[in-house]
């Protein structure tokens, strides 16, 4: 019982805070976004950047997404730009947008800079720590102007995570958890990751030691020394 609820705790955080966002190299933020001014063409390159936007509201504003961007359910059905991992300048170009929101990933970061130099508005988000999450939200409703769906969206998942905090702590022994990212190659969530934080957060321990890379891929060998009692991989 005690597994079983370590993994609903850890996947309901997940889904609820989609992801710890700061920015690392962006577009200037008004205080105030004019109705004229909001874009109405964005493109996410990440799936936890879709997620925020639907949770905005901004469902008919996405005209495009990652390949691996598959929530909400409606995600699924808008235009495809390439993966993650491998963002397809063309075919974002192709989509006409205003806004392009991506990761600082350094597979994401050549598209960016690309994009920029052509006149492109970009957002680049870095993900980090669960305490960035919030700031993320506000400025992506700052320049979407979704300011009050945003103040409620951070106020919720706040909730939820103190929640789930408490709840965690009554819990002595923390379970070894290893968080998939992708499964080909083998990609997993490091320590020094918004994840990891969600993991301890949910009364676990990241089941990766330390690593330079904070989603380092792992081999199959590694995969059964790390002795991981809850794995969590995308489906």
């Amino acid at each position: 019982m005690k597994k079983l609820w370590m993994i609903l705790v850890v996947a309901f955080v997940c889904s609820i805070t989609v992801v710890a966002a700061f920015y690392h190299r962006s577009v200037s933020v008004p205080n105030s976004t004019d109705s004229l001014n909001k874009p109405v063409r964005i493109v996410s390159l990440a799936p936890n950047i879709t997620e925020i936007l639907f949770a905005l509201g901004l469902d008919e504003e996405i005209v495009a997404v990652s390949s691996n961007s598959d929530y909400p359910p409606e995600a699924v059905s808008k235009n495809k730009v390439g993966t993650f991992w491998q963002p397809n300048t063309e075919a974002i170009i192709a989509s006409r947008p205003d806004l392009v929101i991506t990761l600082w990933f350094e597979q994401q970061k050549s598209v960016a800079d690309s994009l920029s130099r052509l006149g492109y508005q970009v957002l680049t988000l870095k993900i980090d720590k669960i305490e960035e999450l919030f700031t993320a939200i506000q400025k992506i409703g700052d320049v979407t102007g979704k300011h009050l769906e945003a103040e409620g969206l951070v106020m919720d998942i706040k909730n939820h995570i103190s929640l789930n905090e408490q709840r965690a702590t009554s819990d002595q022994r923390r379970i070894k958890v290893l968080w998939v990212v992708q499964a080909e190659p083998l990609r997993v969530a490091g320590r020094n990751t918004f994840v990891n934080e969600l993991i301890e957060l949910a009364g676990g321990e990241n089941a990766i030691s330390h690593t330079i890379d904070q989603y380092p891929q792992i081999s199959t060998e590694e995969l059964i020394v790390c002795g991981a009692e809850v794995i969590i991989q995308p489906l």
